[in-house]
């Protein structure tokens, strides 16, 4: 039997199970303000509108600003096969989505090439398995070259 794929957090992902390529970031245009938000939710944080619509997010965006972040964070989170003596710096950024999202996410890349500006694209992949087995499904983002 074939391991089930889960979203890291509920309302979050598209349909886990699709090939990974399709697998999109969800979130909500309110139709009162029309702001984008990251993630299902009830109500609209810019306005407190409950009119929300889910959409699938754009699988490209730009970095809007960065930081490296150079200790891994301490438990409960999962560093998959890494152990945490291997830990290496990774680029951590705020990155602004066509739709007006703006969404905190990894950069596959190393931390001198990270740009402010810099075009990248999703990548959804398994993070870790949890108790039961599951592969848990984490996004992150590379370069676009």
């Amino acid at each position: 039997m074939m391991p089930r794929r889960v979203p890291f957090a509920e309302g979050f992902l598209t349909d886990t199970s699709r090939p990974l390529e399709e697998v999109r970031l969800k979130g909500v245009r309110c139709k009162s303000c029309g702001v984008v938000l990251f993630g299902t939710r009830r109500a609209c944080e810019n306005c407190g509108g409950r009119e929300l619509e889910e959409l699938a997010l754009s699988t490209r965006g730009k970095i809007w600003s960065f930081t490296i972040q150079r200790y891994p964070p301490p438990p409960p989170f999962k560093l998959g096969s890494t152990k945490r003596e291997e830990w290496k710096p990774r680029t951590i950024a705020w990155i602004d989505l066509p739709e007006g999202a703006r969404i905190l996410g990894i950069v596959d890349c190393k931390p001198e090439e990270a740009r402010i500006g810099m075009e990248v694209e999703l990548v959804i992949e398994k993070g870790w398995e949890d108790e039961a087995g599951n592969e848990v499904l984490i996004y992150k983002f590379k370069p676009v070259m």
